[in-house]
Order: C-alpha cells, then structure tokens, then sequence
C-alpha cells in the first residue's frame, strides 16, 4: 500500500507545531517566487474550494462561485493556475469544463501544475514569451 504525504508541518512562532496542506504549501511557494520575481505583477488567489454549508454555498454562488475554478489567475499573460500536489491530486471534470472555457472560449492560458517546480517552469514559460 502507498502511502501519499498530505500535509507538511511546522512550527509556529510561539513553537507549536501547526498543519497546512501539502497543497497550501506549494502554492505558497509560486505566490512567493512570483511577487520576488516580477513585483511590477499581479497574482490573485480565487477562492473557490473548502466546504461549505448549503445556505453558505447558495451565498457564495450568488457573490460569483464557480465550480472548477483556477487557484490562481495572473492577468499579465492570461493564465489561470491550477495547483495540485506531484502526487495522488485529480482533475475534476469541473476543472475540465473550466480550462476548455478559458480556452477556448476566451483564448486564456490554463496551467496545470503538479507542485511548485512544475508552476514556476510553466508560467516562466510564459512570461519569457511576452
């Protein structure tokens, strides 16, 4: 049996150990090498995920929730960034139904990017060709 690490720990100010997700994390680490690397740049977080009670969720549908949303948007080269972890992440088909639009139908960029390497690399990529 295969076992997937999901979260990495750490130690607060005050010491105490404290959990984020494995995937919070390598977020993390694009937001920080990206506002490092081009701070005349803007990268926004959507927040779309994280459980939600039915009258939260109706709430957060009516303030623009979308279903398969990018973690990322980065308006300068048009692309939206989708986080997984390297290992044991899936791409809903929401995710799917979300990357043919921004595609196809707004000739956006969608990156899928498995750890923070991998995300950086790719909108490298891209910023290398504007």
């Amino acid at each position: 049996m295969t076992t997937h690490i999901l979260w990495k720990y750490q130690l607060n100010a005050d010491g105490q150990i404290m959990t984020e997700s494995l995937k919070s994390w390598e977020q993390k680490k694009v937001v920080e090498w990206f506002r490092k690397t081009y701070p005349e740049h803007k990268i926004v977080m959507i927040s779309n995920d994280g459980p939600h009670s039915p009258a939260e969720k109706e709430e957060k549908i009516s303030l623009g929730l979308c279903k398969g949303a990018a973690d990322l948007y980065i308006p300068f080269i048009s692309a939206w960034v989708e986080m997984k972890r390297i290992k044991g992440d899936t791409w809903s088909e929401d995710q799917k139904e979300f990357n043919f639009y921004v595609e196809a139908k707004c000739n956006n960029y969608y990156l899928l990017c498995y750890g923070h390497k991998d995300a950086i690399n790719q909108i490298e990529e891209l910023m290398n060709d504007k």
